[in-house]
């Protein structure tokens, strides 16, 4: 087997006897409609924020007065509305950069015996589902070519295993039917 970036993840998880047939990652920075919710979530937590506080502080205004000024008052609404405005910009900002780099160290291997996939934390580290278990494999794809694809076991254990984003799954899923196919027992005539 020669050595590359990819290999790296499945050194040791390899048999000796097996060989990768196909390998890859995450093509893309994932699906947009989850950045948009975060961004929506986001701005809705900051005008929360915003209207509490200044609701809070016109209210403190009008109990106590102009002349009575009171900086601990102040200072608790500050940091409560630092606090929240600290937590929308990480949900907006860190929470898709955090995505985007676990999305990049997330490897996928088919060989001629399994399916596998290894991931950073907080995800089980390696994942891998046998060839020669009965399976079944679903193709999810777009205009684009790129598509998913959904490897499950029907052995009666709740196990499978998704290869997201990668460009022809149809073919990558023939692959691993191939491969299935190879590894099951041939009938005697």
């Amino acid at each position: 087997m020669t050595s590359n970036v990819y290999d790296e993840p499945f050194a040791l998880a390899l048999q000796p006897d097996e060989r990768v047939l196909w390998q890859g990652q995450p093509t893309g920075p994932g699906p947009a409609q989850p950045l948009l919710h975060t961004l929506g979530y986001s701005l809705a937590f900051l005008v929360s924020a915003g209207v509490t506080a200044v609701t809070a502080f016109a209210t403190w205004r009008a109990v106590q007065g102009a002349e009575h000024f009171e900086w601990p008052f102040l200072l608790a609404f500050t940091l409560i509305f630092a606090s929240f405005t600290y937590s929308a910009l990480e949900f907006a900002l860190l929470r898709p950069w955090r995505d985007r780099r676990t999305r990049a160290r997330i490897h996928y291997a088919v060989t001629n015996a399994r399916v596998l996939r290894a991931a950073p934390a907080p995800y089980p580290a390696l994942t891998a589902i046998p060839l020669g278990l009965p399976l079944e494999v679903m193709t999810t794809s777009s205009a684009t070519r790129q598509g998913s694809v959904l490897v499950q076991s029907l052995d009666g254990e709740q196990n499978y295993l998704v290869i997201e984003d990668v460009a022809n799954p149809d073919r990558l899923s023939e692959l691993i039917l191939d491969a299935h196919r190879a590894l099951k027992p041939k009938p005697d005539a």
